[in-house]
């Protein structure tokens, strides 16, 4: 075998690796969102922020527009980049983060990107209303 193939191969396996945190990040049914495949204006203004990730990316919309579908899409070309990403529903990560919950704060704080699912649609627990 060439070193090319070896090479090649080391690849491969690099990316089949890569490909199995993504999958561990987001909800398995948008593992394949990519921004190229987004259109319309959402898909404008998810490649401006691309190229300028310091400020804040709110999607807004109906249920059933492709918000999640654009949100992992706009992560993954992060994630690509390098960057730390994590993906929580909002009531996931308030449940997470309870006090005998199995997240800090600072797991979630420590990356690039945080993407926040749902927020405002499910009615906050109890214990975060205290």
């Amino acid at each position: 075998m060439s070193d090319a193939e070896t090479v090649g191969e080391y690849r491969d396996a690099l990316r089949g690796l890569d490909d199995e945190r993504w999958a561990g990040i987001v909800p398995r049914r948008f593992v394949r969102a990519r921004v190229g495949d987004l259109d319309g204006p959402g898909a404008v203004g998810i490649r401006g922020w691309l190229a300028d990730p310091s400020v804040n990316l709110l999607l807004v919309g109906p249920t059933g527009t492709g918000k999640t579908h654009a949100a992992v899409a706009a992560a993954r070309a992060r994630y690509e980049a390098g960057d730390g990403v994590a993906f929580w529903s909002a009531a996931g990560l308030l449940d997470a983060l309870r006090p005998d919950g199995t997240l800090r704060l600072a797991d979630v704080t420590d990356v690039a990107l945080l993407v926040l699912d749902d927020l405002g649609v499910e009615t906050p627990p109890d214990y975060t209303c205290t």
